[in-house]
């Protein structure tokens, strides 16, 4: 299920949203526990921030594409689970006892967490808390806390009566950006 998340890259299938969401619909379902979400959107995090470049032409740090090199190919074949925590609003991540690693994102820092503190109750008693400690910073900058690229959105065929009319004959379409 988490190779619908990963690019193929990095050996996944994905990204995926569609499948995904069929695949949380029916993991629902069934009431399966774990960092699943967690898992998920750390992939995404490691993917976008593992690029080559940063947005402005500059070759990103080797320890991040080291991370996502590492990673996301065990997160796609479903040998990893990973958690993941953001700093704000609280200091704890989910079931960081269950998995194999934790991301945590702090303002514009995102660090691999070294362990974690005692585990906690939480509300869903399937759900353990614990606050993620120490860690190797993977990254640090504005593109950490910049939000994640959204795929392109599929074109609407045929496009809207309006939209047609103002295309021309050498025009890729009303969607194109």
């Amino acid at each position: 299920m988490f190779a619908l998340s990963v690019p193929e890259r990095y050996e996944g299938l994905g990204p995926l949203p569609v499948e995904l969401t069929v695949a949380f619909t029916e993991l629902g379902r069934h009431a399966v526990p774990g960092p699943l979400v967690e898992t998920v959107a750390a992939a995404a995090l490691l993917d976008r921030l593992g690029d080559d470049r940063l947005g402005d032409g500059r070759l990103k740090d080797d320890r991040l594409k080291d991370a996502a090199a590492a990673w996301l190919p065990q997160i796609a074949s479903g040998k990893a689970v990973v958690s993941c925590a953001r700093r704000e609003p609280g200091p704890y991540a989910l079931d960081p006892d269950a998995a194999d690693a934790v991301l945590v994102v702090e303002g514009d820092t995102v660090r691999l967490a070294e362990t974690h503190g005692p585990v906690q109750p939480s509300a869903d008693p399937a759900r353990r808390l614990a606050r993620p400690l120490g860690g190797t910073v993977l990254a640090r900058g504005p593109a950490v806390a910049a939000p994640p690229r959204t795929p392109p959105r599929s074109p609407r065929w045929p496009p809207p009566p309006s939209a047609s009319a103002s295309a021309g004959p050498c025009s890729t379409g009303p969607w194109s950006t």
